[in-house]
């Protein structure tokens, strides 16, 4: 998870903003979560390995290849787990997962790993917030109770979007990661999918976030559009 739009307004909500950038939080308005298909995957790896390389943001040492993963969509349909993508205008610009814990059997199988990857080009826009929003409410559709994201140290951008998703510190595995040669924590972030107060919580940045759509459309249509470059704060 990457994207900070979920905890900071952007650059929208600050000063100036692309037009590259208007244009792709406007086009969110659009924006459809699905599941996944078997024709998604060469798009799902494409973004999975946009930041393999990088021991801050990743738990994948290594490329992820079709070959490596074969299998995985078929996997995630036979026990029911969501894997999603949010298409925007046919464009996949996210996915998401959630499954059992990889090391658990059936005493674990209620709580759940989840995940959400952006395109790069996608940060700072608050698609991680709609994938996510997406993929909460399918993982209790499923019968998970409980979502935990494991997340690098070093990975303050996806820190601060389980934050903002009401998810709290669990637990912290020191030196537990070793990539490239580097090692970090591994910190565990988790929450009860059927709290009150977190589903609140979620209903409450499900609100924001279509306010937030409909103040850039009122910002676009004020400065002629996105058109311009940049479109000054209003």
């Amino acid at each position: 998870m990457t994207d900070t739009s979920v905890v900071e307004k952007a650059g929208a909500e600050r000063g100036l903003i692309s037009k590259a950038l208007l244009d792709r939080m406007l086009r969110l308005e659009h924006a459809k979560a699905r599941k996944a298909r078997a024709e998604d995957w060469p798009a799902i790896l494409d973004i999975i390995n946009e930041t393999v390389h990088d021991s801050r943001r990743s738990l994948t040492a290594s490329p992820v290849t079709e070959a490596s993963a074969g299998g995985t969509i078929e996997r995630f349909q036979r026990h029911r787990w969501p894997l999603l993508v949010l298409e925007v205008e046919g464009e996949i610009v996210a996915y998401s997962s959630a499954r059992s814990l990889r090391w658990g059997d059936a005493a674990t199988r209620q709580m759940a790993e989840v995940a959400i990857y952006l395109k790069q080009e996608w940060y700072g826009t608050g698609a991680a917030l709609l994938a996510g929003l997406h993929l909460y409410a399918e993982a209790r559709s499923k019968g998970f109770e409980l979502a935990t994201s494991w997340i690098a140290g070093g990975n303050t951008a996806s820190i601060a979007v389980a934050k903002a998703f009401g998810l709290t510190l669990w637990g912290i595995l020191p030196n537990a990661i070793c990539h490239g040669g580097t090692r970090s924590d591994l910190h565990i972030y988790g929450a009860s999918l059927f709290d009150s107060s977190w589903l609140e919580h979620l209903a409450i940045m499900k609100a924001k976030s279509d306010e937030r759509i409909a103040r850039l459309k009122a910002r676009a249509a004020r400065y002629g559009g996105a058109g311009t470059s940049p479109v000054a704060q209003a």
